[in-house]
């Protein structure tokens, strides 16, 4: 069954002795990307170019180094349940509590405990960072709010609004995350469930926007 293989392939995982994976995510990028054979390469790819987008606006808006590096790994990590979610389901119910109903992001939480777990991954703001990269939420990091963006505007998303959002992050976080937020929530109205954590980020960072002026 494919959920005895993943846990195999996890298991294996937490059992190596290689570098930390804080180490070698930061250090190697592609190599820990690699050791989720449950991605698909275009995730893996999408993965790489978020990391590297995280970078170019950490040195962009002279991120602090620990916030940066805190959410490099993160990005390296963010999507590492991105596929497995029904997998994970109810070993991690009481965690995932709250996201049940919003199964489009569900692998966000879930990734915190996978890279918790599995790549033994310990530093709560990276395991937020890769938590709230969905949803959002009010009042964020500054390695939340990076991977939150660098997720939305990486060189290989193409969607409606992705570059006023790209336009927006080259003079201000906050602001980028406004616009891309309220996108997100005039996208998925009649669509799907919004959660509230990304309408409470939408209250929180239209102070950054004018929203009759967009």
């Amino acid at each position: 069954m494919r959920w005895r293989r993943l846990f195999t392939e996890m298991s294996s995982i937490k059992n190596d002795k290689m570098p930390c994976s804080q180490q070698r995510a930061l250090i190697c990028p592609g190599e820990a990307v690699n050791r989720m054979p449950w991605l698909t390469d275009e995730r893996k790819e999408h993965i790489l170019r978020t990391a590297q987008t995280v970078k170019e606006l950490s040195d962009r808006f002279k991120i602090q180094a620990d916030a940066a590096d805190n959410a490099y790994i993160a990005a390296v990590y963010h999507d590492c349940a991105k596929g497995i979610e029904k997998e994970l389901l109810k070993k991690y119910s009481k965690e995932i509590k709250g996201f049940e109903e919003y199964m489009p992001t569900l692998h966000a939480p879930l990734g915190a405990c996978i890279a918790r777990d599995i790549f033994g991954i310990e530093n709560e703001s990276i395991l937020d960072a890769i938590r709230w990269h969905c949803t959002g939420k009010a009042g964020m990091t500054k390695a939340e709010l990076l991977v939150y963006l660098a997720d939305a505007i990486e060189p290989g998303r193409d969607y409606p609004g992705v570059e006023q959002y790209r336009i927006a992050a080259e003079k201000s976080l906050e602001r980028a995350v406004g616009l891309y937020t309220l996108g997100s929530v005039r996208y998925m109205q009649n669509k799907w469930p919004i959660s509230p954590y990304t309408l409470e980020c939408l209250r929180f960072y239209s102070e950054y926007i004018d929203i009759y002026n967009i």
